[in-house]
């Protein structure tokens, strides 16, 4: 490609959306986005000149040649996206197990989107066999109180 390879990568949703200068466009499973993040970190490890690289789109092969630097931060945002498409794809299931914690009453979530975390408190709240599985959280025994401090000679040692 001549001139200024211009890139954009993004979640969208549960898929992946890639555009590399209006030849390569489309968007990918998350896993997908993954296979190819780890093949260009490869690819552009080895790499003594330019990174070549062949994308499917809409069944026919597309060749992209890359510098090293620029294959490594297209892998990097690949793979950053993937892992955002990837928890919306599994967002039930995040919401599920932040909502084991919470009803535990550890106070941290697997997630940083809200609509999750929002999921998840009414999971811990209202999900019937949560609450019958674990009736009032789980009860600590930690034995908590104000320790007592003592005066005397140390263990081991006689008085006068």
């Amino acid at each position: 490609m001549d001139g200024k390879l211009t890139i954009n990568v993004k979640a969208a949703g549960t898929r992946v959306a890639l555009n590399l200068d209006d030849k390569v466009r489309g968007t990918m499973d998350w896993s997908a986005a993954q296979q190819i993040s780890r093949e260009l970190r490869a690819l552009a490890a080895a790499a003594v000149g330019m990174v070549f690289y062949k994308f499917t789109v809409d069944g026919r092969p597309v060749y992209v040649d890359f510098e090293p630097g620029l294959a490594l931060a297209l892998a990097n945002a690949l793979y950053r996206c993937s892992l955002q498409a990837e928890e919306q794809a599994k967002a039930e299931r995040i919401a599920l197990d932040t909502a084991i914690l919470y009803r535990a009453g550890a106070p941290l979530g697997l997630s940083n989107d809200p609509a999750i975390l929002d999921e998840a408190k009414k999971e811990a709240a209202w999900n019937s066999e949560l609450r019958r599985a674990m009736p009032g959280g789980v009860k600590s025994a930690e034995a908590f109180g104000v320790p007592a401090v003592r005066r005397g000679p140390p263990p081991g040692t006689t008085q006068h």
